[in-house]
């Protein structure tokens, strides 16, 4: 195996398994040539706060407030699951929902399945400003594998 993969997949061979993925990109590209898979995945991480009160002898006055950050992280194809690094947050996606949080955490995951289209462009838009970034990372790796 190539030592510039070897440097950069040694990352962090313990880490824990990423949130679930709401989109998925790879691209390959020929690093001096040696073929290289790049993987960008959006992952969001919703947070549910709930505002009012609900007295069992009333109706209540309930709303859940969510808001979704949405990550897109980058790895290279066969790298350990620890070795992903985030290089960009978006925006976050805001919504509010009548009742309790509980009851409303599909609606809400539908909300955000709403959205995967703009999450998408959102993924590919950072994948492609990334790609000097990840030559600059990857050249970097390889003086250091050639300087040991």
């Amino acid at each position: 195996m190539n030592p510039v993969l070897l440097v950069l997949l040694a990352g962090s061979a313990f880490g824990t398994p990423p949130p679930s993925t709401d989109a998925r990109h790879s691209i390959q590209l020929d690093y001096r040539g040696t073929p290289v898979e790049v993987v960008y995945e959006a992952v969001s991480k919703v947070r549910h706060k709930q505002i009012g009160a609900a007295p069992p002898t009333r109706s209540g006055t309930v709303r859940c407030t969510w808001t979704a950050t949405i990550d897109v992280t980058r790895r290279l194809a066969g790298s350990p699951a620890g070795s992903a690094r985030t290089i960009s947050s978006e925006q976050p996606l805001r919504g509010s929902r009548h009742g309790d949080c509980m009851t409303n955490r599909r609606a809400i995951a539908k909300e955000l399945a709403a959205q995967s289209p703009a999450v998408r462009s959102h993924l590919l838009a950072v994948a492609e400003r990334d790609r000097p970034q990840l030559h600059a990372e990857l050249d970097a790796a390889r003086n250091l594998v050639a300087a040991n």
